[in-house]
């Protein structure tokens, strides 16, 4: 390699529509005796050139550098998984005349670290056109910049692609599923809450005192309240839960059996949020219970921890926001 004594020089634009941390836009490294390194950070998208003035024919051309300055060769090595005195190969743009570097962001982060670049860029076979860049501190604040606004318009991109870090994972695949199908059931929920009133004030239900008188024997039977009472009365007034069954039909319902278990889970999901209302903390204390505890329950107390601990935050969240329209509709 020469041993010329070489210095360098920046050369500033304007900067446009970029970040306030930036000075300019580009910056160039420049050699006297006419190489340069040239770095564009326009839209926080680098584009690193090395103009040589010697033209080649090969479009991967060997090059060998070294970053000066404590460490930054050997980080920038350990990017690359390759030792200092390996060749490595950058790309010759024929229409630009230019070179670009093959790791180029590695190349970038490695100018805001050094202190000088030494570079050897083979044009020909065993003819290497030698260049030494110094670096100031004010070149590394910009070069640094750069690649920050690089690294946060990739991560932006990234995000709103999906890709990357952001790209699907099996758990966010299965907590978007699980949203979904909240926001599903929160439909009929809604559904449910808005056509009660009509419901009440029809014919259409039976009355209390037609239904059945006897209280559920089981945590089973207790988690059925509207079901419950909708099996029976299918025997009892098999006409009047046709028309019931087309009213809820209409109203977006897949069957009688569809609405009567969803009025199963708002029933006793309201009671639990009453009950909250009156001992704050009640429900947390539900949602709490662990594995090894439930293990020890009796299995009515462990069906209504289960009943509760099965819903999505967006459903508890509705529960709450309607409870005290839910009993007002009710009372």
């Amino acid at each position: 390699m020469s041993n010329t004594t070489l210095t360098g020089t920046i050369v500033s634009v304007l900067l446009l529509g970029m970040p306030s941390a930036f000075a300019q836009a580009a910056l160039t490294l420049e050699d006297p005796s006419g190489p340069q390194i040239e770095v564009t950070c326009d839209n926080a998208s680098p584009d690193i050139y090395i103009h040589m003035l010697e033209s080649t024919s090969d479009f991967a051309t060997p090059v060998r550098l070294l970053f000066q300055g404590t460490k930054v060769d050997a980080n920038y090595r350990a990017r690359l998984e390759v030792d200092a005195d390996e060749l490595e190969y950058w790309q010759y743009d024929e229409n630009k005349a230019v070179f670009e570097p093959s790791f180029p962001i590695a190349f970038l982060d490695a100018l805001a670290e050094a202190d000088r670049v030494i570079l050897d860029v083979f044009v020909a076979e065993d003819r290497p056109v030698p260049g030494i860049f110094n670096i100031t501190a004010e070149d590394r604040n910009f070069f640094s910049s750069c690649s920050e606004a690089n690294s946060e318009r990739v991560h932006t991109e990234l995000k709103a692609l999906g890709l990357g870090p952001y790209a699907p994972t099996e758990e966010s695949i299965a907590t978007e599923k699980a949203e979904r199908a909240a926001g599903g059931r929160i439909y009929y929920y809604a559904n449910y809450m808005g056509l009660l009133p009509e419901l009440l004030e029809s014919d259409l239900l039976p009355s209390y005192e037609e239904s059945k008188s006897a209280p559920a024997n089981t945590t089973s039977e207790a988690l059925k309240p509207v079901s419950g009472q909708i099996t029976y009365f299918k025997s009892t007034k098999p006409e009047q839960m046709a028309r019931l069954e087309e009213k809820v039909i209409y109203y977006g319902f897949e069957s009688l059996d569809q609405w009567a278990q969803t009025g199963d889970v708002i029933t006793v999901a309201m009671i639990h949020m009453q009950y909250d209302q009156q001992k704050p903390g009640f429900v947390q204390e539900i949602l709490a219970h662990t594995e090894e505890e439930k293990a020890q329950m009796s299995q009515g107390k462990l069906d209504y921890v289960q009943f509760m601990q099965g819903f999505h935050p967006s459903e508890l969240d509705w529960f709450y926001e309607n409870v005290d329209e839910y009993f007002r509709l009710t009372e």
